[in-house]
Order: C-alpha cells, then sequence, then structure tokens
C-alpha cells in the first residue's frame, strides 16, 4: 500500500472512532516516507487526543507544526491537547497562533474561551465567547460556557439569559438547565432554580451535583425533609461527595438533628480533611449542644485551614463569650470584625463580652456600631438599654427598651426590664403597666411578679404586693428576700405573725440576712416583745456589712434597754 492509502484508510478509521487502528495506519504513512510527513503526525494527534493521550497527541502536532509552521489544525489540536492538560499558557499561545492563521476558525475562539476562563481571566473568555457566537450563531455549547463565566463574576442576569439561550439551541442539555438554576440560587429565586434543577434530574437520572445543588435550595428555603431526601440520593449516586454530607449535616442541624449532624459533619471531615465548612458546622453543632470546648475546638481547626474567614473567628468569639471567656472572645471577635467590617453580629457580641467584663462604654460603642448596621437588631437596643440601666440612665434605657418592644412586641423580658427603670424613677403606673405585660407574656415569671409586688407596697396596695409576692414563693420556694418582702407588707398591714412567720422562714432559707434579722426584730418591737427584738438587733450587728444600719440598730437596742 502506498503513502497516500494508509493515508486515507487511516482518515476513514478516524471518521469512525476507531482510533488505534487510525494511528496504526498514519503510523505506516509516516514510516513509509520522510517523518515529516505534516498531515499524518496532525491526524495521529488528533486520534491519540480522542484518546485523551495527550502528551502524544502534543507530540504528533509539534511534528506536524514543524513539518508544515502554517499547519492551522494542529496548532489548535495542541492548544486543545495542552488546555486539557490544565497547561493553560501554551494553549492559550497555540489556539491564538490558530486563530492568526484562520480568523473565522470558531472552535478556536471557544476553546481558547475555556483556557481564559480556567486562568480566571472572565474578561477575555468572555470576549472569545462572542467571537464565537457570532461566527455560529447555532453554538449552544459557546452561549453554556459565556453564561458559566458570567456566573464566576458574579453577573447572575447575563448567566440566565445565556444558559437560557442554550436551552432553546439544546433543549436536552443538562448542564444548561444545572447552570440556570445555580444562577437563580444565587438570586435567591428558589422555585426557579428547583424547577431547573429537577428538568436537569429528568434528563440525567444520575446527575449527583443536581440532585445535591436542588438540596441545597431546598435547605435555604427551610424545606429540610424534601432536602435531605436529595442529599440521600446524592450520597446514593457519590458515596465520596463531602459536600453531600456537608449540606445534609447542615440541615440536620436547622432541624434540631444534632448528633446527625454531627455525624455527616464528620464523615465529610473524614473524605475530606481540609473541608473548612464541615469543621465549622460542626463546631456550631457543639454549641448548640453548650459543648463549647469541642466546638472551640473545631472552630480553630477550621482556621488553621482558612485563616481569613471572618465567620469562623465570629463563631469561636461566641463559643468563649458563652464560656464566659472575655478576653479571647473579644481577640476573635475582633479579627471577625477586621475581617468583615460590616458584622453587625460580630459587633453585638464583642459588646456582649465587653458588657461581661465591666466596660459598659465599650458596649454601648459595640452596640451603637451593631445598630447602624442593622436598625432592627432587636438584642442590641435591649443590651444596651441593660446597660444604660445599670448606669442609672433610665431615659435611654427606657427609649432602647422601647425600641426593642417596637421590633419584638412579645419580648417579655424588655417589658419587665422597663418596668424597674420606671418603677425607678418612680412611675409606678407606667411600671405596672409594664410588668403586667411581662406577666401576661411569661407567667412562670418569678421575678416579674416580685418586682410587681415591691410596686404595689411602695403604692401601699399591701393586699396586691402579698399577692404577687405570694406567686412568688409559689414559683421559688426557696427565696428568702420573697419571705422578707412578704412580711414588710404583713407589718404594714399589721398582721404581726405572719410578718414573724415569713421573717423566720426567710431566716432558715439564709440565716446570714441581716435584713431578716432586723424585719423580725422591728415586728417583735411592735409587739413589745423587747427581749427578743433586742437579740435579733444584735444578730443584726454582727452580720450586716452597712455602717448606717449598724448604728441605726444599736441606737434601736439602746432604746429597748438593751
Amino acid at each position: 500500500m502506498t503513502t497516500d492509502d494508509h493515508n486515507e484508510l487511516g482518515t476513514a478509521r478516524l471518521e469512525k472512532g476507531e482510533y488505534d487502528e487510525a494511528i496504526s495506519e498514519f503510523t505506516k504513512a509516516i514510516l513509509s516516507i520522510l517523518p515529516r510527513f505534516a498531515d499524518a503526525h496532525y491526524k495521529r494527534s488528533l486520534a491519540y487526543c480522542h484518546k485523551g493521550e495527550y502528551d502524544l497527541a502534543i507530540a504528533d502536532a509539534t511534528k506536524a507544526i514543524e513539518a508544515n509552521p502554517n499547519h492551522v489544525e494542529a496548532y489548535y489540536n495542541r492548544g486543545f491537547a495542552y488546555q486539557r492538560k490544565e497547561q493553560y499558557e501554551p494553549a492559550i499561545a497555540d489556539l491564538s497562533k490558530a486563530i492568526e492563521l484562520n480568523p473565522s476558525y470558531a472552535e478556536a475562539y471557544y476553546n481558547r474561551g475555556i483556557a481564559y476562563r480556567n486562568k480566571e481571566e472572565y474578561e477575555m473568555a468572555i470576549i472569545d465567547f462572542s467571537r464565537t457566537i457570532s461566527l455560529n450563531t447555532a453554538s449552544f455549547e459557546a452561549y453554556y460556557h459565556r453564561g458559566i463565566t458570567y456566573y464566576s463574576k458574579g453577573e447572575y442576569d447575563e448567566a440566565i439569559a445565556d444558559a437560557t439561550r442554550a436551552i432553546q439551541i439544546n433543549p436536552n442539555c443538562a448542564e444548561a438547565y444545572y447552570s440556570r438554576s445555580i444562577a437563580y440560587q444565587r438570586k435567591e429565586q428558589y422555585e426557579l432554580a428547583i424547577a431547573d434543577f429537577g428538568r436537569a434530574i429528568e434528563l440525567n437520572p444520575h446527575y449527583a451535583e443536581g440532585y445535591r445543588n436542588r438540596g441545597i435550595a431546598y435547605c435555604d428555603k427551610g424545606e429540610y425533609e424534601l432536602a435531605i431526601s436529595d442529599f440521600n440520593r446524592t450520597i446514593g449516586l457519590a458515596h465520596n461527595d463531602a459536600q453531600a454530607y456537608y449540606y445534609r449535616g447542615l440541615a440536620q442541624r436547622k432541624k434540631g438533628e444534632l448528633d446527625k449532624a454531627i455525624a455527616d459533619a464528620t464523615k465529610a471531615i473524614e473524605i475530606n480533611p481540609h473541608y473548612a465548612e464541615a469543621y465549622c458546622n460542626r463546631g456550631i453543632t457543639y454549641q448548640r449542644k453548650e459543648q463549647y470546648d469541642l466546638a472551640i475546638a473545631d472552630f480553630s481547626k477550621a482556621i488553621d485551614i482558612d485563616p481569613k474567614n471572618a465567620e469562623t473567628y465570629y463563631s469561636r468569639g461566641v463559643a468563649y463569650r458563652k464560656k464566659e471567656e472575655y478576653e479571647p472572645a473579644i481577640l476573635d471577635l475582633s479579627r471577625a470584625i477586621e475581617l468583615n467590617p460590616n458584622c453587625a453580629e460580630a459587633y453585638y457580641n464583642r459588646g456582649f463580652a465587653y458588657h461581661g467584663r465591666g466596660e459598659y462604654d465599650l458596649a454601648i460603642d459595640d452596640f451603637s456600631r451593631a445598630i447602624e448596621l442593622e436598625p432592627e437588631m432587636t438584642e442590641a437596643y435591649y443590651d444596651r438599654g441593660i446597660i444604660y440601666y445599670l448606669g442609672d440612665k433610665y431615659e435611654l434605657a427606657i427609649a432602647d427598651l422601647s425600641k426593642a418592644i417596637e421590633l419584638k412586641p412579645n419580648m417579655a423580658v424588655a417589658y419587665y426590664t422597663r418596668g424597674i427603670a420606671r418603677f425607678n424613677k418612680q412611675e409606678y403606673e407606667p411600671a405596672i403597666t409594664d410588668l403586667n405585660k411581662a406577666i401576661e407574656l411569661n407567667p412562670k415569671s418569678a421575678e416579674a411578679y416580685y418586682k410587681r409586688g415591691i410596686i404595689y407596697r411602695a403604692k401601699q396596695e399591701y393586699d396586691l404586693a402579698i399577692a404577687d409576692f405570694s406567686e412568688t414563693i409559689k414559683m421559688k420556694p426557696e427565696d428568702a428576700n420573697a419571705y422578707t418582702d412578704r412580711s414588710i407588707a404583713y407589718r404594714n398591714k399589721r398582721e404581726y405573725d405572719l410578718a414573724i412567720a415569713d421573717l423566720t422562714k426567710a431566716i432558715e432559707l439564709d440565716p446570714d440576712s441581716a435584713a431578716a434579722y432586723y424585719g423580725r426584730g422591728l415586728v417583735y418591737k411592735d409587739r413589745r416583745k423587747n427581749d427578743l427584738a433586742i437579740t435579733d438587733f444584735r444578730k443584726v450587728v454582727l452580720l450586716t456589712k452597712d455602717p448606717e444600719l449598724a448604728k441605726t440598730v444599736m441606737q434601736e437596742i439602746r432604746n429597748l434597754g438593751g
């Protein structure tokens, strides 16, 4: 057979996809004449490409170019092989040479666009995909890849438009539906995303990524059962899909299935030991279980892997805060703020930590910054209000607590605290109104009953005060203060026996209570049981740390002849 015969037979074999046979015929053609026979080298290069043997493909394409420096297809094929080997610079150089030799070579623009995109040179990629489309308007692949490039740039509307055009040209392209769905997902258009994921799965029932990302969309919608079902399907198709385990664990945590969440995060880490997000999710789950040391260990591991993730520093800072380890909490939350200066939650939690350390001015600054960033952050108003209250700045406290109530009308603790602030301003009626609301919202709030009892007593409404103190005692039978305060109301009603009984109970519960001994001494004095009164007053002198009270009691003892 002649060289041409081998070449023609090789071409026929190549077109039929019989790549090994094609390579054999082209080799015979090459060997039958000078080894610089360009077309045979090029075609054997093409066959090697189809087989995925890219080094051999590059070698043959190089020989073809040596034999014919203007061989367009050889440059194209070598560029394609370099691209498949992820050697993007030589790929771009060869594809550019092919375009120089043939400016209308659509496939060369297309593949150079892919190389640019893989190098994250997105503008150059878009130019090449657009040129491909201008040369071949039916190229759904060019629309598809340009859409992916727009997605990588965060231009989701453009990504959706290109994916839609790819689908119009090729309605059976599962990948185009998938790419459009992830763009919808980024725009939080979950229904559209789920519909497209569904269509991609319908076209390719073994599309593990489709199930996984539809599961993520369901998770974002709060439909955790459907999400878990899709993640289960993903894992069935791809047993080592760490992301599927991670997201299933996330859904389990959102459902409150904390042990299952930990198990899934652990599996994700087992598959991918460098999966920072999985460590973080497991840490958050441990935190939910109040296992703060385990949480901190996981957050620390995530930080080792990704030291510039603000969310992980934030989460570890919160864990330290909940352990009341305020110094490391402040350090972590400050780092989170440095990495993400607009994280309102980080300012809020750092403010909480400063509050815990008694650094109230710094706490107020952080709560104020959190409010500036997130004007509807109820907790920041509430906690700033608490600090104003502790600093006796009742007007400012009431303003913040009122804003918290406006934002969250069922916040019982805000009504309770505003009620106390109003009481301290001697605004008794508004204070009672607030405490009434606190009790309505939380009927088991012993503190609200107790404070309302104090106010009723101050208003000399002793029966109402006694009723509230009694309710407090019913809920907190070990509360010595409630007995002491109820005794004062009984004494003011001249129900001395009941007062003495309450004070005796208070002393039984708290043997070091100077207030209870003093109160009982006064009742004994009222009953003219002077010896018993003197005994109690002397006990007060031994127990009290208040020099003024001690002075008053000493005078009482002298007045009684003690």
